[in-house]
C-alpha cells in the first residue's frame, strides 16, 4: 500500500526540524566547551568558516549547485561589506560566549528585533505600528532583568552579544537590499562571503593565536608543548562545532522550504528556548528565579514581536509576489549560534540571529510579461550569513 504523500511531507519536515533543532543545541555546547578549555574566538570563527566553506564546495562539485559570477563592482559593493558584517559578527558572539554563559549569550541575542527595527527605520525609512513598537518593551526589560540577576555577568561579553546583534540586524537589511537585485542567490552569497571572511581573518588569527597552536602541535616551542594536549581537544570540539554549525544552517535553509515563514518563526524561538533551557542544564547552572523571569519574558517579547509581523504582514497585503524569486519573497536571517554563528547563527549565512521574523517585499504584477524563473535553485531565505 503506498503511503500518503501528505504524511511523508509531514514526516520529512518532522526530521528537518529535529535535525535543525539538535544540530543548533549541539554546535553551541560544543562551541562554548571548545572556548571554555582554549578561549581563542578567531580560532572559533576561522573552524565554521572553513567547514562551511568546504561543505558548499563540495556541494558545488556534485552538480547540486552553481555559483553566480560577479562582476567586480558587485565584490566591492556587496560581497566585501556584507563578509566584513559576518565576520564581526561572528567574532562577536564568540567572544561573549568566551565570557559569559551559553543561556546568557542568547538571551541578549534575541533582542535582534529591536536592532532590526530601528536599522530598518533609518535605512529603509520602514515604519511599524504601535502595536509592533510595544512587542519590544518585554525584549528591553526582560534583557535587563536576566542581565542584573546574571550570577556569572561581565560587561564585556554583554558587549560582544550587544554588538553582535547590532551587526546582524544591519547585516539583515543590508541582505535583503542585495537580494532584491535578483542577480545574486543566498547560496552563492554564503559561500562568497564565508570565502573573503576567512582571507580577511587569516592573518590576524595566525599572529594572534594560529603560531603558537602550530607551533604546540609541531613541538617546537617547550612551552607551547605543554599547553598541546588540552588545546588539542578543544580544537576537536570547535571543528565538530563547525560541522554541526553548517548541519544547522542547511536543515534550517530546508525546513524553511519546508513550512511557512509564520511556522519558521515559531520555530526558531522554540529553538532559542530549547538551546537556553539545555545549556542551563548541561553546564550546571543555578536557576534563580529572577533570572529565569527575564529570560522568559525576553522570549515572550520575541513571540509576540513576530506574531504582529505576521499580522501587520497580512493586513497590508495588497501585491502579488509570484513574480520574485523566492529569495526575494521571504528572507529570513538567522545568525549562527556558533557563529554567531552560527553564524551562521548566522548566518550568519546566517545567519547568528534569528528572531527577527520575515519581511516581505511585493512588487505589483505586470499583465502580459513572463519572467523567467532565477538560474539558481531557490531558497525562501538567507539562515546565517
Amino acid at each position: 500500500m503506498a503511503s500518503n504523500p501528505q504524511n511523508q511531507s509531514y514526516m520529512k519536515t518532522g526530521v528537518l526540524l529535529g535535525l535543525w533543532w539538535s544540530s543548533s543545541v549541539g554546535s553551541n555546547v560544543l562551541l562554548k566547551k571548545g572556548l571554555k578549555a582554549l578561549p581563542q574566538p578567531l580560532t572559533a570563527s576561522i573552524f565554521q568558516l572553513a567547514v562551511l566553506i568546504i561543505v558548499l564546495r563540495g556541494y558545488q562539485l556534485v552538480g547540486s549547485f552553481r555559483p553566480k559570477p560577479l562582476r567586480r563592482r558587485q565584490w566591492l559593493l556587496w560581497i566585501c561589506p556584507l563578509s566584513t558584517f559576518k565576520l564581526v559578527s561572528s567574532l562577536s558572539t564568540q567572544f561573549s560566549l568566551a565570557k559569559v554563559p551559553l543561556a546568557y549569550t542568547h538571551t541578549v541575542k534575541a533582542t535582534l528585533p529591536l536592532f532590526s527595527v530601528v536599522f530598518s527605520w533609518l535605512l529603509l525609512g520602514q515604519t511599524f505600528s504601535l502595536r509592533t513598537l510595544a512587542t519590544l518593551i518585554p525584549i528591553v526589560v526582560g534583557v535587563i532583568v536576566a542581565s542584573a540577576t546574571e550570577l556569572e555577568f561581565n560587561v564585556a561579553g554583554l558587549l560582544a552579544a550587544l554588538g553582535s546583534v547590532m551587526v546582524a540586524a544591519g547585516q539583515t537589511v543590508f541582505v535583503k537590499k542585495v537580494l532584491k537585485q535578483r542577480e545574486l542567490d543566498t547560496l552563492s552569497l554564503l559561500l562568497f562571503t564565508s570565502e573573503v571572511a576567512i582571507i580577511g581573518i587569516l592573518p590576524v588569527w595566525w599572529w594572534a593565536d594560529g603560531s603558537e597552536l602550530v607551533a604546540g602541535a609541531r613541538g617546537l616551542s617547550p612551552a607551547a608543548m605543554e599547553l598541546w594536549p588540552e588545546q588539542q581537544t578543544a580544537l576537536k570540539w570547535l571543528a565538530f562545532a563547525g560541522l554541526l554549525n553548517t548541519v544547522q544552517t542547511v536543515s534550517a535553509f530546508a525546513y524553511l522550504n519546508s513550512v511557512s515563514p509564520v511556522s519558521y518563526s515559531v520555530a526558531n524561538v522554540s529553538k532559542r528556548v530549547l538551546v537556553i533551557l539545555l545549556a542551563m542544564v548541561i553546564f550546571g547552572r543555578e536557576f534563580k528565579l529572577a533570572n529565569c523571569v527575564g529570560i522568559a519574558t525576553t522570549l515572550t517579547g520575541v513571540v509576540l514581536y513576530n506574531r504582529e509581523k505576521v499580522l501587520s504582514g497580512r493586513s497590508k497585503l495588497k501585491y502579488s509576489d509570484s513574480d520574485l524569486p523566492r529569495d526575494v519573497r521571504d528572507v529570513s536571517v538567522c545568525m549562527p549560534m556558533g557563529s554567531s554563528s552560527s553564524s551562521p547563527e548566522s548566518s550568519t549565512l546566517a545567519i547568528q540571529n534569528d528572531s527577527n521574523g520575515t519581511t516581505r517585499h511585493r512588487v505589483p504584477s505586470t499583465p502580459g510579461i513572463n519572467r523567467r524563473p532565477p538560474s539558481h535553485p531557490p531558497s525562501r531565505g538567507i539562515i546565517a550569513l
